[in-house]
């Protein structure tokens, strides 16, 4: 399919569904920001399937909603890709649609993150290397919550689908505080488990190893199946543990 072809229709269905929302905004100026962007996410799921798709007409879209990026990023985008993800569950978008239209969806929330460097200025001090195993495939979420952190004033580096030898190269390379492993199934467990065993005799920098993701919500006992120190989804827990602890140095690896 080829992204790049201009789009015959999106510009007027553009206009007639952002107009539609502001007119209801002005007549009811209690429509609130997060039902705005209820209500773009719902368009949004059907924009990035359609084979007129345009990135910059989703984002005039956008500003004519005057939705701002964390409207977008923190709120529509993980709605739309949930949608889309329940659509295919119930047989009513094919897995070919999904696929692109998250594709698509991950290409506006790259869109709206910049790129991390090592000079990148850190408000909090903390730095996070945020990674999915080599064979996990998901990046939404790993997205918002790179734009989440950073927008919090912490460093972030997102990379996906690592080997365990890639994550210790960029633990031993970097300064991160903290590992946040992101897995979406628990089809991911054994090779989570044989990564940190991996890290934990490899790396020379030994940071806070925590486990997040899908996978949080289908097993218990993650903590002792896996070896990560902490396995949760609320990045607030993640935070405040952290506050407590600094990255150690494994000392047959330094050596």
């Amino acid at each position: 399919m080829d992204e790049d072809r201009k789009p015959k229709t999106d510009g007027p269905r553009v206009v007639t569904f952002a107009s539609k929302v502001l007119e209801q905004v002005s007549r009811n100026p209690s429509h609130a920001r997060h039902a705005r962007a209820e209500n773009f996410a719902e368009w949004l799921a059907d924009a990035v399937i359609r084979p007129d798709y345009n990135q910059a007409a989703v984002l005039a879209e956008q500003a004519k909603l005057r939705m701002t990026t964390d409207d977008l990023i923190l709120h529509s985008v993980p709605r739309a890709a949930a949608i889309l993800g329940h659509r295919w569950a119930c047989n009513r978008t094919g897995f070919a649609h999904v696929s692109i239209g998250s594709a698509r969806l991950f290409g506006l929330c790259r869109s709206a993150v910049p790129e991390w460097s090592l000079e990148s200025p850190v408000q909090h001090g903390a730095s996070f290397l945020l990674v999915t195993p080599e064979i996990e495939d998901h990046l939404i979420g790993t997205s918002v919550l790179t734009y989440r952190l950073r927008q919090s004033g912490y460093s972030v580096r997102c990379l996906t689908q690592l080997s365990a030898a890639e994550i210790v190269d960029e633990l031993d390379n970097g300064r991160f505080d903290c590992l946040l492993l992101s897995c979406s199934t628990a089809a991911s467990l054994e090779t989570v488990q044989q990564t940190v065993r991996h890290l934990r005799t490899s790396a020379c920098v030994q940071p806070m190893i925590v486990l997040g993701g899908g996978v949080v919500h289908q097993s218990d006992g993650l903590m002792e199946k896996t070896g990560v120190d902490l396995a949760t989804n609320d990045i607030s827990t993640v935070l405040a543990l952290l506050e407590t602890r600094e990255p150690e140095w494994l000392r047959g690896a330094a050596e």
